[in-house]
């Protein structure tokens, strides 16, 4: 009985997030030293022109919240419709309110454990906060490298709540790493 009205919800409501035509919509990517550590994102694009407009790395308030709060409830393209509980299942609807119409944004489940991010040994499953950040700046480093089109875009890191801990020292080690990588490395590499 539940498998008709599953898949009517997919046929109606799964279409908001097929606005991104990129495969990698939702993933994981590993990082630490073994990549015993695998942090899952959802990424919407742009809704205008994501080739050349901003994008950004949202965290949303820890401990253990997942940035699907931020895509259904702050800043994301879908949120629940609000409406007496009727007996059916939630009903997702487009927002007119979505960030992703002035930039394309990866929603990080950060740190490990987080939503559907997930370590692979005990000894991973345990972060700090400096821990934390590395991962995400070896994350970002990862995903520019997977998506190269966007490492000319304008560039943010933000998040909410308890989020305002990491988001300046995973902001300051992007910096650090470019500023290496530039006088170093390559002219115009981006993280």
């Amino acid at each position: 009985m539940l498998q008709p009205q599953l898949q009517q919800i997919q046929k109606e409501e799964w279409s908001i997030f097929q606005a991104s035509k990129d495969p990698s919509l939702f993933i994981y990517v590993g990082v630490d030293e073994k990549e015993d550590v695998q942090l899952f994102y959802y990424f919407i694009q742009l809704e205008s022109d994501p080739d050349h407009d901003a994008l950004m790395l949202w965290i949303t308030g820890r401990p253990g919240c997942s940035t699907i709060s931020g895509l259904l409830y702050e800043i994301g393209l879908i949120q629940f419709e609000a409406r007496f509980y009727n007996g059916s299942f939630p009903t997702l609807i487009s927002t007119p309110y979505s960030w992703t119409k002035m930039a394309s944004i990866i929603f990080l489940d950060l740190p490990v454990g987080t939503g559907f991010s997930y370590a692979r040994t005990t000894r991973a499953s345990h972060s700090t906060d400096i821990q934390l950040c590395d991962q995400a700046y070896e994350f970002m480093r990862k995903w520019f490298k997977s998506h190269p089109k966007f490492t000319s875009n304008p560039f943010y890191v933000g998040g909410d709540s308890n989020s305002g801990n990491p988001v300046p020292i995973i902001t300051q080690l992007i910096l650090d790493g470019n500023t290496f990588l530039r006088k170093h490395i390559m002219a115009d590499y981006i993280v």
